[in-house]
């Protein structure tokens, strides 16, 4: 059984090695971050690498389109999400996760179409709260090998694990139920450089909506980190979003934010269990775990990099090198953590 809080305080100690390890400085307390967000989907101008790299599929009665939206709106402030208002590629590719009962979500993630009947997630989107022998609520992972048998056991509920593409206000044009999946938790149980999760479709909606590919970048390599900066791309149904003023399209959780110009910031390189996660500085909430950390490439394609898995508060403010002011890391899983499971997807 799991009980863990996908938030990590690690306090003091956190901060004061993120200092040292990637260069962060306190700032003044009567100092203002510089908020300004340079222009979006820059193409990154790195070589695809056929050995370990993996190509991305636009159908051809699809058009792509490097805005999530179709009009003149911005965010004012520091939050810089966008609402994602389109289904062509790659946003169509895009969607919610969500644990139901009687066809009510209790629970949502973010999720990315990888292959034609695949796509990617966090293990942590897996966890359910279960009975216990005493008959208290305890979250609880959901094994690979249990998820049919508990589907059937809760048939009365009609419990369910759905994945809704390109959701917009609510509304999908189509769903599909997962019938199985590749945990990292399987093999790696609770470690957040493994909270991926290969999800199985019963439809095969990527020969629809199209499917993400990926780049394994190498961000320890400065080389990397300077020519991802800020173009990097976090798409999310956070619990947040649409936050107040954007409430004319949708309630929290209904459309998908997107973060179009930020930056990984490294490679975490310790010995907790933050070890051999990306860290980055892209906006994003709950109910966007999961969610996909891609970018535009000078191929003229979009790439996952990355899978965003979690938020670390901070004991004290800290300045970004992009000049942000924080007191909150964000983490993710590697591309190399869950390519060998995306391949064998496909």
């Amino acid at each position: 059984m799991l009980k863990k809080s996908i938030r990590n305080p690690f306090g003091i100690l956190l901060l004061v090695t993120l200092v040292v390890v990637l260069g962060l400085h306190r700032p003044a307390p009567a100092q203002v971050a510089d908020q300004t967000v340079p222009g979006a989907n820059v193409a990154i101008a790195l070589p695809f690498n056929a050995d370990t790299d993996s190509t991305t599929l636009l159908p051809t009665d699809l058009s792509q389109s490097d805005a999530p939206y179709d009009d003149s709106r911005v965010v004012i402030g520091a939050d810089d999400r966008q609402p994602v208002l389109t289904r062509e590629f790659p946003w169509v590719a895009m969607g919610r996760l969500e644990w139901q009962i009687q066809g009510e979500a209790i629970s949502t993630c973010t999720a990315t179409l990888i292959g034609p009947s695949a796509i990617l997630t966090n293990s942590h989107c897996l966890v359910l709260p279960l009975q216990d022998g005493s008959g208290d609520l305890v979250d609880t992972f959901i094994e690979p090998g249990d998820y049919r048998g508990l589907i059937a056991d809760n048939a009365d509920l009609r419990l369910k694990l759905i994945f809704k593409p390109s959701l917009i206000e609510g509304i999908a044009l189509d769903e599909s139920e997962i019938v199985s999946y590749e945990a990292g938790w399987s093999t790696n149980y609770m470690a957040d450089k493994d909270d991926w999760a290969v999800l199985r479709l019963a439809d095969a909606l990527g020969d629809y909506y199209g499917y993400m590919g990926w780049r394994n970048l190498d961000f320890d390599d400065p080389d990397v980190l300077d020519a991802s900066s800020e173009r990097i791309n976090l798409l999310g149904y956070a619990g947040d979003f649409p936050t107040d003023n954007l409430r004319e399209f949708g309630l929290p959780s209904e459309t998908a934010g997107v973060d179009q110009a930020c930056s990984i910031l490294g490679i975490w390189h310790t010995d907790d269990e933050l070890n051999d996660t990306l860290i980055h500085d892209c906006d994003t909430n709950p109910g966007a775990s999961g969610g996909p950390i891609f970018a535009l490439f000078n191929d003229d394609n979009y790439y996952l990099v990355g899978l965003h898995a979690r938020s670390t508060p901070l004991s004290d403010w800290v300045r970004l090198p992009n000049g942000v002011e924080t007191h909150v890391v964000n983490g993710g899983v590697k591309v190399s953590r869950w390519e060998a499971a995306a391949y064998r997807s496909r």
